[in-house]
């Protein structure tokens, strides 16, 4: 009976520990997917997608937010445009953050280049090729090399454009939809 009681307490004391460590070596699962994550309308990396990729980004774009590094960009501290032809884009962008010197004051910075563009099906990427680009987003006015390449994931949400390079910039853009022409006068 004591040998029983014995190994109770044991088990009681130790029962906490197993536990915890079961559940730090237990592989973990993958959470559940989200419900509204926008399904795929292709597999990755056909040409059927690379297709629909090029398609859908060529059109008129607003840019809605940037983040650069550890700065965020967003509301009236953000403007731009993106002008996305079949093989060419151009891209201009204004960004403005407050600035400790000077109470109220913002530090403005601009960004405009024209690029040729392609949709690389191996990389999953969009790659740009800077045919003219200057900027002052990073001190002084700089003029990017002509032929500077630079590859973005590409994501697509409806209307919504987001170009990403990991751990350097995100753009985000809103689709520019075409105006329906106004009416004509009646006549009297």
């Amino acid at each position: 009976m004591k040998l029983v009681l014995a190994s109770l307490v044991t088990l009681a004391a130790v029962a906490p520990w197993v536990t915890s460590l079961a559940q730090t070596q237990a592989p973990k699962q993958d959470p559940a997917p989200k419900r509204d994550a926008p399904r795929r309308e292709q597999p990755w990396g056909t040409e059927a997608e690379a297709k629909r990729i090029r398609e859908s980004f060529v059109g008129a774009w607003r840019l809605t937010s940037v983040v650069r590094g550890t700065s965020s960009y967003s509301g009236e501290n953000c403007d731009g445009y993106m002008l996305v032809m079949p093989d060419m884009l151009s891209m201009q962008l204004r960004v403005a953050k407050p600035t400790t010197a000077l109470p109220g004051a913002m530090l403005e910075g601009f960004s405009a280049g024209t690029y040729r563009w392609s949709y690389d099906p191996t990389l999953l990427k969009v790659v740009i090729h800077t045919a003219l680009a200057v900027s002052d987003l990073e001190g002084p006015l700089q003029w990017e090399r002509a032929g500077a390449q630079r590859e973005y994931e590409v994501i697509f949400v409806d209307d919504q454009l987001s170009l990403v390079r990991r751990g350097d910039a995100e753009f985000n853009f809103t689709r520019i939809k075409p105006r329906p022409e106004p009416a004509a006068p009646k006549a009297r």
